[in-house]
């Protein structure tokens, strides 16, 4: 071994493959993707609050101008 890698043998190409155990170790150690999973999640909820408030709303605006049609035409007649 040479400093801290490990060299193991790939079967399918027939050659040595070298991993770097510090990179690995890093790349355990790291949390930046638990972060990005944790900012993908409150997005996700965000994003889901205003979908269902823009549904609600949309629902009341749809009923609201239905009443003003129906007290327009009634007018009218």
């Amino acid at each position: 071994m040479v400093g801290s890698s490990v060299i193991s043998f790939d079967e399918e190409s027939g050659g040595a493959m070298r991993i770097d155990v510090n990179a690995v170790s890093r790349w355990i150690d790291d949390e930046g993707g638990v972060t990005s999973i944790e900012y993908a999640l409150i997005g996700m909820l965000i994003a889901v609050v205003i979908v269902s408030a823009v549904s609600a709303l949309g629902t009341k605006m749809h009923d609201l101008y239905q009443t003003v049609a129906s007290q327009i035409i009634a007018a009218v007649h």
